[in-house]
C-alpha cells in the first residue's frame, strides 16, 4: 500500500501529547496554538518503522469547563494531519476528559487506553513503550517500559 507505513512488529509506542510531542501551553483549544518540537518529526518517522504510534493525553480542561471536547478533538485532528504531511501515521489518539479528582479509570497513569489499543489493534504491551515528560505517565501499571524526557525549547516550523 503506497503511503501507508506498516511497523515491523505489533508493539506500540504510547506518546504523551503536551510537553512530549508539542509544547505544553496549558489547555490548548485551537490548532493555531500547536507548537511541534523540532525533533518530534524525525523521531516519529524513525519509531513508526518499528512500532505502531498512539497518543494518550489527559485533558482535564474539559472537566473544568476551560475547553470543550470538540476543541480537543479539533486540535488532535490537526496534529494528526500535520504529522501525516510528513508521512507519519498515528494509529489513534486517546484522551481522558476527566479531572484527576474524579478518579476515573482512563486518566494516566492508569493503563486503560493501553489495554484498549491492545484489544482493538492487537498491540503486544510487553514489548511496548510509553514516552512522556512526566514520571506519572511513565509508571503505568502494566508491563510497558516508560521513557522520561525533558522538555525542549526548539520547535519544528511547519
Amino acid at each position: 500500500m503506497k503511503g501507508k507505513v506498516l511497523p515491523l512488529t505489533n508493539y506500540g509506542i504510547f506518546l504523551d501529547r503536551d510537553g512530549t510531542l508539542i509544547e505544553d501551553r496549558g489547555h490548548i483549544g485551537s490548532p493555531e496554538d500547536i507548537q511541534i518540537f523540532r525533533d518530534t518529526i524525525p523521531a516519529l518517522r524513525l519509531l513508526q518503522n518499528y512500532f505502531t504510534l498512539f497518543i494518550v493525553t489527559n485533558q482535564p480542561g474539559i472537566a473544568r469547563g476551560i475547553i470543550t471536547r470538540e476543541q480537543v478533538e479539533n486540535v488532535n485532528r490537526c496534529l494528526i494531519s500535520r504529522f501525516a504531511e510528513y508521512g507519519i501515521q498515528i494509529q489513534n489518539v486517546y484522551y481522558c476528559p476527566h479531572d484527576r479528582t474524579e478518579r476515573c479509570k482512563c486518566i494516566k497513569p492508569n493503563p486503560y487506553f493501553l489495554h484498549e489499543a491492545a484489544s482493538k489493534y492487537g498491540v503486544d504491551l510487553k514489548g511496548s513503550f510509553v514516552i512522556g515528560d512526566h514520571p506519572r505517565f511513565n509508571s503505568v501499571s502494566v508491563t510497558v517500559t516508560g521513557i522520561l524526557h525533558s522538555q525542549r525549547s526548539e520547535y519544528f516550523v511547519l
